[in-house]
């Protein structure tokens, strides 16, 4: 799902590269975005932010001991959604009266 902001970014941007990531990402800027090329650039964790919504763990708590199975664990995400996006389309219905 890109914006048409997304996809002039990458147009622009392949004027700057060469090779298959220039093609890739002239692709991309495409309508539809060509998938095999979303995939290429998808591997490289800048591009893949710029193409989907990301969600990191950035606070993990579990446990009391190091050597007992903790009986419960809360983690913290930090999401960036795509505009368009809610954060009820990131976390499973399950997780939504927990969110912060």
């Amino acid at each position: 799902m890109l914006s048409e902001v997304t996809r002039t970014q990458f147009a622009a941007m392949a004027r700057l590269e060469s090779g298959q990531l220039a093609a890739d990402m002239k692709a991309v800027a495409q309508t539809p975005g060509d998938t095999d090329a979303i995939a290429r650039l998808s591997q490289d964790a800048h591009y893949n932010a710029l193409l989907r919504t990301t969600c990191v763990p950035t606070l993990l708590e579990a446990g009391h001991a190091p050597n007992a199975l903790p009986q419960r664990a809360t983690a913290v995400l930090n999401c960036r959604l795509l505009p368009g996006h809610d954060s009820a389309d990131v976390l499973p219905q399950h997780y939504a009266g927990r969110r912060r």
